[in-house]
């Protein structure tokens, strides 16, 4: 019964082996079945069944002893990274650390400008300055003046002379009628009077004693209002006045008051120097309502 069961192991290792390799496995079959004697694999099934049913339940029944422990396997693969832990409870706060060194001045920020400020207090007065450098001279101011003779009825005659000053009380003497030249410069000089129809009158413009014009009215066919004016460039100390070479002039008070004045204002502030208006035998000045003529000759030294 044992060799049949040997018999029996064999030839299911010959059918797992004819699955791969059939053809062998065939005549195989055909050579076992020619040797039990056996027709057709019926019959070779009906003997096969019992045997492999007994072989299987003597396997279960049967106790398997332990084998002895085999060798050491091979070293295997590095496994896969294992996934990540849960998050660790927050540990305590450490030390504070040394002051780090300064870092990089970072770039200009885009912000828009804040809101301005409230206004400081007044800070304490500072020391005072250095002194400045001295300016430069300043225009010299204008100088000048006006004086008259007026205020009574009647004639005035010679070297004339001024009741009154308005301005310039330091440049001209109403009792000599001298104007003295305090700035030298170019000034202009302005005279008026009243004639009396039918007195021609003639006046002398004298500088430092000397004459140098005459202005003279040849119409006197009526009162009228007589003015003239003329310029001279004078050094400091000079002196200026007027006399009445011929004639005379009204001088009255009432509703229609007749004065005489006598004005000069600086004009220009001109270096020292030396000047003279020489008058030829012809030199005269007439002044009528139509025209002035001044015939003179002017010298620079």
């Amino acid at each position: 019964m044992s060799d049949l069961k040997a018999f029996v192991f064999l030839l299911i290792l010959g059918f797992a082996f004819s699955q791969e390799n059939p053809e062998p496995c065939r005549t195989c079959l055909q050579s076992l079945m020619a040797g039990l004697n056996l027709q057709n694999m019926d019959e070779l099934k009906a003997l096969l069944i019992p045997i492999i049913r007994e072989v299987l339940d003597q396997q279960e029944s049967r106790q398997c002893q332990a084998g002895h422990p085999g060798l050491p396997g091979l070293q295997g693969q590095p496994g896969r990274d294992g996934r990540d832990g849960l998050s660790g409870v927050q540990g305590p706060m450490g030390e504070k650390g040394s002051k780090g060194d300064v870092g990089l001045q970072g770039e200009v920020g885009q912000g828009s400008p804040g809101v301005q400020g409230i206004k400081g207090e007044i800070g304490t007065p500072g020391p005072p300055g250095l002194p400045g450098p001295q300016g430069e001279a300043g225009v010299f101011g204008r100088t000048g003046f006006s004086a008259y003779n007026g205020g009574y009825d009647g004639y005035l005659e010679g070297e004339i002379t001024y009741t009154d000053i308005v301005i310039g009380e330091d440049l001209i003497n109403k009792d000599s009628g001298k104007f003295t030249c305090k700035t030298g410069g170019t000034y202009l000089f302005v005279f008026s009077g009243n004639v009396q129809k039918g007195v021609p009158v003639w006046i002398g413009v004298y500088l430092n004693g000397d004459r140098q014009l005459i202005f003279q009215d040849t119409d006197s066919a009526n009162n009228k209002t007589l003015s003239f004016n003329w310029t001279f460039t004078l050094n400091a100390n000079d002196r200026v006045h007027l006399t009445i070479e011929g004639g005379k002039f009204r001088v009255q008070t009432g509703p229609f008051p007749f004065k005489l004045y006598f004005s000069g204002f600086l004009l220009k502030v001109i270096p020292s120097f030396k000047f003279f208006i020489q008058l030829t035998s012809e030199c005269n000045v007439i002044i009528s309502r139509r025209n002035i003529i001044l015939k003179h000759t002017v010298c620079h030294k």
